[in-house]
């Protein structure tokens, strides 16, 4: 249990390290007036904007996109096991089954994206070796989630595996779990003052046609 919270207040401290270093640049001052709202445009970047009919390539790449959900979705559930296990929480048999479902499809998931990265070209072009391990620490994790609610006796390799989890989290490209939301805000908050955001349905009077 100790180890655990080390190596979590070592992924809080190592994230909030590097939030902190992106910004050793200072801000570029905005010369272009304000014509929306920065709260509106940071809102439809999290929210509506993440939605498949906001964002060409969810669009066309649906399958990847709810696989991406489901896996996320198990992540979740991976770590409500992991403070439940930690803290000797006593789960109902409904909530049981229902984390071990949620892990385990998060698991496949996990696998079906290593496995579409292994198999499309492209995408095994650009990928590194961080990719293959932050999917395989995240998938063992979350397939020892779902044992360890069957199996106590795992407990020990359970917690084991999620130190090396939570220390890898700021070291590798899973940091995205809370970079993607910072970098999700600035994009919001920009292009919202610049009015472009919420995206609006232009008419032909709006384009001065017709």
């Amino acid at each position: 249990m100790f180890l655990v919270i080390v190596a979590a207040l070592f992924a809080v401290f190592g994230l909030i390290i590097t939030i902190v270093s992106s910004t050793k640049f200072g801000r570029r001052s905005e010369l272009a007036p304000s014509t929306g709202s920065r709260w509106r445009g940071a809102q439809y970047a999290l929210f509506a904007g993440m939605m498949p009919w906001a964002k060409e390539s969810a669009r066309q790449h649906l399958l990847t996109y709810f696989t991406g959900i489901i896996y996320h979705l198990g992540i979740a559930g991976g770590f409500v096991v992991l403070v439940g296990t930690s803290l000797s929480w006593q789960f109902s048999e409904t909530l049981k089954i229902t984390l071990m479902v949620l892990t385990l499809l998060g698991a496949v998931a996990g696998i079906g994206l290593l496995m579409k990265r292994a198999a499309t070209l492209s995408l095994r072009a650009i990928s590194t070796p961080d990719d293959v391990i932050s999917n395989g620490l995240v998938t063992i994790f979350l397939i020892a989630a779902a044992t360890v609610l069957w199996v106590p006796e795992i407990t020990t390799a359970f917690l084991i595996i999620a130190i090396l989890l939570l220390v890898y989290i700021p070291l590798g490209k899973i940091r995205h779990c809370f970079l993607f939301f910072c970098s999700r805000i600035t994009f919001g908050r920009f292009f919202g003052r610049r009015g472009v955001l919420p995206q609006q349905t232009l008419n032909a009077k709006d384009l001065n046609v017709g």
